[in-house]
C-alpha cells in the first residue's frame, strides 16, 4: 500500500490530471486505514480511535474517488461533502460511541438516500440509468431504512452505496470500454460489494476471517486499474497531440507548397516584363544617343536591376525558409573568387569616388574547399551595402585565418567608412526585414532581407557573423567566418579554354507568347546574323518544326494552348527512330530551384533564364552552332574519303 500511495504521489507532483488530488488523498486514507489497525494490534492506540479510522477512512476514499471522476461545480460540491459525507461520518461517529439505535440514525439515513438518490438522478441522463439508480439507491436503502434495530446495516449499506456510486461515475466519467475504465468500474463495485457480503455470510453462518486477502483484493484491483487508466489517458492525449501535429505538419505543408507556387507565378510573372525593360534597354543603349538619353537609360536599366534583386532576394529568403538553400563542398582558387568578386562592384564604387581594396593574409590557403557561389553572395551583399552607405573614403575587404575557431575557419571582413550603424541595432540588423531606422529605408531603399540571407548562408557555411563600429568609429566592420578546408591544388577543375570557331548565322524557331519579349530575342538574334521565325506557343512551334528546317529551338516553357514541355516531346516523339536531333533550348522565366533540373530532365539541351544576358545567350548558341560546324565537317570529311 506504501508504494501504491508512493506512485499516486509521484503521478500527482508529475502530471496534475484532473483528479489525481483526489486519488493521493483517497489512497493515504487506505493506508492510514491499515496503519490504524496494525497500531491497535501493538496497542499504540485506544480501541476507540482505531475503529473510528476503520471505517472513517474509507468514508473519506470512497468520497475522494467519487469527486476525482465527477465534474460539478463548486455548489454541488459543497452540496455533497456536506448533505453526503458528513450526514455518513456522523452516523459511524454514533456507532463507535454506541449511541442507541432510533431517530438519529434513521433521521442520518434518510438524508444520505435523498441525498445519494438526488445525485445519482440528477447526473443520469436516460430512462433506463434513472430506473436503475432509484433501484439501487432509494430501493435499497428505503429496506434498511426500515431496519431500525440493525444500524451496521444502515452503515454496510453506506459503504455499498459509496463505492458502488464511484464505479458508476468513473464508468460515465471516461465513457469508454478499455481496460483500465473496465476493471476499475467492477472493481470498485466489488468492493462496494465486501460489507454486503459480510453480512449475508454472517447470517448463513459461514465463517470467512476478517483479516482474509478476500477483503483486500477489491481495492488492490482499483488501484491497478486506476494507473492502466492513467496511462490510457496518457497515450490517448500523445494520440491526439500526435494527429494534431500530423494535420499540423500537412497544413503546413500545404501552406509551403501554396506559397512555393506563388513565389514561383510570381517570379515568372515579374520575370517576363523585367526581361522585356532590361533587354531593350540594354538593345537602345547599344544605338546611338545623346548623353542625356544614355543617362536616362542607365537609371532605367539600375532601376529594373535592383528591383531584380528583390525578387531574388525574396527568392533565396524563401529557399532558406524552406530550408532548400544547400551549399556545395568543392575545392576553388580563393584568390580568384575574392579578385573576381572585388573587380565586379570596383565599378559602381569607382562611380561614386571609394576605393574598393581587398588584402588576404599569407598563410590563407591558395585553395579551399567550400561553396564558392554561396561564398560571393555574401562578400557582394556585405560590398554592396558598403558602396551604397558610403558616400566617401574607402571600403576594405581583409581574409585571414581565425586561429581561436575551427580547423579550417577563415575570417572574412568588410569595413568601410559610411554611416554606420547605431550601437542598439548591431544585434538586430540581421533578422528579417530590418533595417538600421526607417529613414535609411526611405533614402537608400532595399528590403532589408540582405543580410538576413547572409546570416543564414553563413551559418549553412559553419560560420557566425557580426557587426563592429568601423575603425577610429567611424564607419562600420562587417565580420563573418566561414569553414572553408585547405585543399590541394590539383582538385581544382581545369578550365577550358576553348577556341571558338567562327558561328555560322543559324535558322531558329523561337516559341514565345509574350509580344514583348519575342521583339526582343529576334532583335538580339537577327543582330548577330540568325534568321528567326517566332511561334506564339507550343502548339503552332509543333507544326513549324514539321514544315521547315532548323538549326535550333529557342521555347518557352509557359505558353497558352500547348506549353513548352509538351512541345518538346512531341518534337522528340517526332525524331524517334532517326538520326535528327535539334537543340532545343529552354528560355523562361521560371527560375526557382530545380527549374533548369526539371527543362533538362523533359528532353531540353540547355537552359537560359529571364531576364536573358546576351551574354549567355550568345554563349549557348556558340556552343550549339560550333557542334553543328564541326557535324558538318565531319560529315563532308567522310564524303572526300575513297570508297572502297
Amino acid at each position: 500500500m506504501t508504494v501504491l500511495v508512493s506512485m499516486f504521489a509521484w503521478i500527482y507532483a508529475r502530471d496534475r490530471q484532473h483528479g489525481s488530488r483526489y486519488w493521493l488523498i483517497g489512497w493515504i486514507a487506505i493506508e492510514i486505514h491499515f496503519a490504524s489497525s496494525l497500531l491497535v494490534t501493538y496497542h499504540k492506540i485506544p480501541g476507540v480511535l482505531a475503529g473510528w479510522l476503520a471505517y472513517s477512512t474509507l468514508l473519506v476514499t470512497a468520497a475522494c474517488f467519487h469527486q476525482s471522476v465527477s465534474q460539478v461545480t463548486l455548489k454541488a460540491k459543497v452540496l455533497y461533502w456536506g448533505l453526503l459525507f458528513t450526514p455518513a461520518l456522523l452516523y459511524w461517529t454514533f456507532l463507535v460511541f454506541r449511541v442507541k439505535p432510533g431517530a438519529p440514525y434513521s433521521l442520518l439515513l434518510a438524508c444520505i438516500i435523498a441525498s445519494g438518490s438526488f445525485f445519482c438522478l440528477r447526473a443520469a441522463v436516460s430512462r433506463t440509468e434513472r430506473a436503475f439508480t432509484c433501484a439501487q439507491y432509494a430501493g435499497i436503502g428505503l429496506w434498511v431504512l426500515c431496519q431500525p434495530g440493525s444500524p451496521m446495516a444502515g452503515m454496510n449499506y453506506i459503504l455499498f452505496e459509496a463505492f458502488a456510486m464511484t464505479g458508476w461515475t468513473y464508468w460515465r466519467r471516461y465513457s469508454r470500454a478499455t481496460p483500465g475504465v473496465v476493471l476499475t468500474s467492477i472493481s470498485f463495485f466489488l468492493w462496494g460489494m465486501v460489507w454486503p457480503c459480510a453480512m449475508a455470510a454472517a447470517r448463513l453462518g459461514a465463517h470467512i476471517p476478517g483479516d482474509s486477502v478476500l477483503w483486500d483484493l477489491p481495492k488492490y484491483f482499483v488501484a491497478f486499474g486506476m494507473i492502466v487508466t492513467l496511462f490510457e489517458s496518457q497515450t490517448a492525449v500523445l494520440q491526439c497531440e500526435v494527429a494534431e501535429r500530423r494535420k499540423a505538419e500537412e497544413r503546413a505543408l500545404a501552406a509551403s507548397r501554396s506559397k512555393s507556387i506563388f513565389l514561383a507565378s510570381m517570379s515568372h510573372e515579374i520575370r517576363t516584363p523585367m526581361n522585356g525593360i532590361i533587354g531593350l534597354t540594354d538593345l537602345v543603349l547599344d544605338s546611338g544617343l545623346t548623353q542625356q538619353q544614355r543617362q536616362d537609360l542607365c537609371m532605367v536599366k539600375s532601376s529594373a536591376e535592383s528591383l531584380l534583386g528583390v525578387i531574388n532576394d525574396i527568392l533565396d529568403f524563401s529557399k532558406i525558409e524552406a530550408g532548400k538553400m544547400e551549399c556545395d563542398s568543392r575545392p576553388f582558387a580563393l584568390h580568384e573568387v575574392i579578385d573576381e568578386t572585388a573587380g565586379s562592384l570596383n565599378f559602381r564604387a569607382r562611380q561614386k569616388g571609394l576605393e574598393l581594396v581587398h588584402e588576404i593574409a599569407p598563410d590563407v590557403p591558395a585553395v579551399v574547399l567550400g561553396d564558392a557561389g554561396r561564398l560571393r553572395q555574401v562578400l557582394v551583399n556585405l560590398i554592396g551595402n558598403a558602396i551604397k552607405f558610403t558616400a566617401t573614403g574607402e571600403i576594405s575587404v581583409t581574409v585571414a585565418r581565425e586561429h581561436s575557431g575551427a580547423e579550417g575557419a577563415l575570417q572574412f571582413t568588410v569595413a568601410d567608412t559610411g554611416i554606420g550603424v547605431p550601437p542598439e541595432k548591431l544585434g538586430s540588423i540581421f533578422e528579417p526585414f530590418t533595417q538600421a531606422d526607417d529613414s535609411i529605408h526611405r533614402e537608400f531603399g532595399g528590403t532589408g532581407l540582405g543580410l538576413a540571407i547572409c546570416a543564414q548562408l553563413v551559418r549553412a557555411m559553419g560560420g557566425r557573423i557580426w557587426a563592429q563600429p568601423g575603425p577610429n568609429g567611424c564607419g562600420s566592420a562587417f565580420h563573418f567566418t566561414a569553414i572553408l578546408g585547405a585543399a590541394e591544388c590539383a582538385d581544382l577543375p581545369k578550365r577550358e579554354h576553348r577556341t571558338r570557331a567562327r558561328v555560322r548565322p543559324l535558322r531558329i524557331l523561337l516559341a514565345e507568347d509574350n509580344f514583348v519579349n519575342s521583339t526582343l530575342a529576334v532583335r538580339l538574334l537577327e543582330r548577330d546574323g540568325h534568321t528567326v521565325t517566332v511561334a506564339v506557343n507550343g502548339r503552332t512551334a509543333v507544326e513549324a518544326f514539321r514544315g521547315q528546317h532548323f538549326d535550333l529551338i529557342l521555347m518557352d516553357v509557359q505558353m497558352p494552348e500547348m506549353d513548352g514541355f509538351e512541345a518538346t516531346h512531341r518534337i522528340r516523339l517526332e525524331e524517334a527512330g532517326t538520326s535528327r536531333h535539334i537543340p532545343i533550348v529552354a528560355m523562361t522565366a521560371h527560375a526557382m530551384k530545380g527549374d533548369a533540373e526539371r527543362c533538362l530532365a523533359e528532353g531540353m539541351d540547355a537552359y537560359v533564364a529571364k531576364p536573358i544576358s546576351p551574354g549567355r545567350l550568345i554563349d549557348v548558341l556558340a556552343g550549339f552552332a560550333t557542334e553543328t560546324e564541326h557535324e558538318l565537317r565531319n560529315l563532308a570529311d567522310l564524303e572526300d574519303v575513297p570508297q572502297t
